[in-house]
C-alpha cells in the first residue's frame, strides 16, 4: 500500500463500512520491519532479538 497512512486509512474505512471504527487509545502497526515471508504446512520459522528473546513457530 505504498505509504503507511494508506494501510491506517484502509483499517478506518473498513471498520466504518462495518459500522465500527477506531477509538482513542487503539494500539495500530501500519508496517513492518521486514517484508512477508510466504509459509506452508510444514514450515517452521524462528527469529531471535537481542534484547527481547526469542520465538518460533511451526505451521501444520
Amino acid at each position: 500500500m505504498g505509504d503507511p497512512l494508506n494501510a491506517v486509512a484502509w483499517l478506518a474505512d473498513s471498520l466504518a463500512e462495518q459500522g465500527d471504527g477506531l477509538k482513542a487509545g487503539d494500539v495500530v502497526l501500519s508496517g513492518a520491519i521486514t517484508g512477508a515471508v510466504p509459509v506452508a504446512k510444514g514450515d517452521s520459522l524462528h527469529v531471535s532479538f537481542s534484547v527481547l528473546g526469542s520465538v518460533g513457530v511451526c505451521f501444520s
